[in-house]
């Protein structure tokens, strides 16, 4: 779980701050699962596959990237 302390998009989902669960999707895809822990909001989002590569088998050490673009956050 990880606490976003700012309101973001996500593909094609706005999201609140708040509280956050981050895994790997169900399927064997690439795609990673975004979810608020109230259920409220969720996204399948695919990773920047160069970054990803980079970070295999570290996960304690992952981390997630936002783009500013003026008031808005974008994952």
């Amino acid at each position: 779980m990880t606490t976003i302390p700012f309101a973001f998009d996500a593909g094609d989902q706005a999201f609140p701050a708040g509280e956050y669960r981050i895994a790997a999707s169900r399927g064997g895809t690439d795609a990673l699962h975004i979810q608020s822990t109230d259920g409220k909001v969720h996204a399948e989002l695919t990773p920047i596959t160069r970054l990803a590569q980079q970070r295999q088998g570290d996960a304690a050490k992952a981390s997630c990237v936002f783009d500013s673009v003026g008031e808005r956050r974008f994952l």
